[in-house]
């Protein structure tokens, strides 16, 4: 990160203000589409976004860099190769796909490891490799290439229950992406398959599976902000922990066992509404 080289001295006698001018000066402008994309990522998480909310943000991140800096170095160099080798395994399961988005890569500022973003209309296939290089230092990315591939080729084919999205529709098209992520990946571990994402969040998911059902049931047909980020964004707190990744992959594995996969990527979101209220009703105790 070349940025990071040309500001690291100066991080300790600099203020945020100063800091942050720096970054839109001389980082941005290199890639205006992908930090356009950030930014908008980090307001999806906020509540009451302010301009000084992500100044401070962003300057943290710059500031942290030091501590992933060797291995997105090598994430850096590594990245295209793991997304090609993901691509090939992939088409292996679905000749057909080709992908059709953009694709960006970059510093994400801890907003997504990876992710399907629109911006002035066109659609974007976006990785953070800094969120990647503190998920994947020990274990295979590879999983999670084959999860963000899947958003790729399923969307198009997804009829979604309401037009604006429901938290139905969030929970399939999550759910199915992991179930198809482990899959392709025989032996790969539940947090290669973003199933442990926060830390512990499988247990968290199982201690509390009852108040999350009766949330879900009240809200499925809906997409109020405050639920879809509480079940599948952040920040991750102990109400927090992306439950509906969880709750949405024993769903799809559930269908698994009575469809097939081709036909599970077909399945419409009014075709899916009385399999997931069963469901939902089946997990209560």
């Amino acid at each position: 990160m070349n940025f990071y080289e040309e500001v690291k001295d100066k991080l300790e006698e600099i203020g945020d203000e100063e800091l942050f001018a720096l970054f839109q000066k001389h980082l941005v402008p290199s890639a205006q589409n992908y930090y356009d994309i950030v930014m908008a990522s980090y307001k999806s998480y906020q509540s009451e976004f302010t301009p000084e909310l992500y100044q401070v943000h962003v300057s943290k991140k710059i500031r942290d860099f030091a501590s992933i800096k060797e291995i997105f170095e090598e994430y850096s160099k590594t990245i295209t190769t793991i997304l090609e080798e993901g691509l090939k395994q992939f088409n292996e399961m679905f000749p057909e796909f080709k992908i059709e988005s953009p694709i960006l890569i970059g510093h994400s500022m801890g907003c997504f490891d990876g992710a399907i973003r629109y911006l002035d209309k066109t659609k974007y296939l976006v990785f953070g490799i800094d969120v990647i290089s503190r998920l994947y230092q020990d274990i295979s990315a590879k999983p999670f290439i084959i999860h963000e591939l899947f958003h790729e080729y399923h969307r198009p084919l997804y009829q979604m229950y309401k037009m604006q999205g429901s938290l139905l529709d969030a929970l399939w098209m999550e759910g199915l992406a992991v179930y198809v992520s482990e899959l392709m990946s025989p032996g790969a571990s539940k947090d290669e398959i973003l199933l442990n994402n926060p830390k512990g969040m499988i247990q968290k998911v199982e201690q509390n599976i009852q108040t999350l059902i009766v949330e879900l049931e009240n809200n499925l047909e809906e997409l109020p902000q405050k639920i879809y980020q509480k079940y599948f964004l952040g920040p991750f707190d102990e109400n927090r922990y992306r439950a509906g990744y969880y709750i949405g992959y024993l769903f799809a594995k559930h269908l698994g066992n009575m469809f097939s996969l081709s036909e599970l990527v077909l399945f419409s979101g009014e075709k899916i509404y009385p399999y997931m209220k069963e469901f939902l009703k089946q997990l209560k105790k």
